[in-house]
């Protein structure tokens, strides 16, 4: 995974989970700042990175994310994964 792929996999969960909860589709920015104020503080740190890197993606686009930093994305998409099917079997008319 990238230095570019990953602050954007983790923006792009949080503008999952905002459109769920919010029901609409936010900016990227806006997204982040929810996930900041509404998501677990154990994922705070890891969205606070990926916004802050945000700018100038193309200087990342070739370099490895470190290792601690992509493991700590794939479970933020897990964690992603089973809320968003939570969120499915509470509201059985979207199926």
């Amino acid at each position: 995974m990238s230095r570019w792929k990953q602050p954007y996999l983790v923006i792009t969960l949080c503008r999952l989970l905002f459109t769920l909860h919010e029901g609409r589709i936010p900016s990227k920015g806006e997204a982040g700042a929810w996930a900041l104020d509404r998501l677990d503080r154990e994922w705070h740190q890891l969205v606070r990175r990926a916004l802050d890197d945000r700018p100038n993606p193309w200087d990342r686009v070739h370099q490895p994310a470190a290792p601690d930093t992509t493991q700590r994305t794939l479970r933020f998409g897990d964690y992603a994964a089973t809320t968003t099917t939570r969120w499915a079997e509470e509201h059985p008319a979207f199926e």
